[in-house]
């Protein structure tokens, strides 16, 4: 069966003698095919990130160890009234990442990402909480897509 990430080029072939360049660009593309089949999203939903109590939290279990390696969000509605600060925890400690909040005046279909800088191994069995702190004013419900790179 064919993969969708990777297309043999044929190298190396038998007596492939001084293609040494050709070989090492067909490893190269293993490695990023199966880097990107390591790489796996994860997706939660919140129907009002605004109206949920503040620290209102999404929690998914992974089954296998891994890191996260970037973490986006799209609001399906205008946020508005204060900023809406996303955070994200394993096992009840948080990820360090840059801001990942939704401003006070973005509008619908606004995509936040972040990609964590530290403390973002989860081990097989952890749990991952999406907090929110329900900053804005009016009713923003929000998807939520973490990327996992098992390791």
């Amino acid at each position: 069966m064919a993969s969708p990430h990777y297309t043999p080029t044929g190298a190396p072939i038998q007596g492939a003698f001084g293609q040494s360049l050709a070989i090492r660009d067909e490893f190269q593309a293993i490695e990023t095919a199966i880097q990107v089949m390591n790489s796996i999203p994860i997706t939660l939903q919140w129907n009002d990130a605004n109206g949920s109590d503040p620290g209102a939290s999404l929690f998914v279990v992974v089954p296998w160890a891994c890191n996260i390696v970037a973490a986006y969000a799209v609001n399906h509605a205008a946020n508005a009234g204060a900023d809406n600060v996303l955070t994200i925890e394993i096992n009840g400690v948080l990820v360090t990442m840059p801001v990942f909040e939704f401003d006070v005046a973005d509008t619908v279909d606004t995509v936040i990402s972040s990609v964590p800088t530290a403390q973002n191994s989860v081990a097989a069995g952890g749990s991952i909480e999406v907090i929110t702190d329900a900053g804005g004013s009016s009713v923003m419900p929000v998807t939520v897509t973490l990327v996992l790179e098992r390791t």
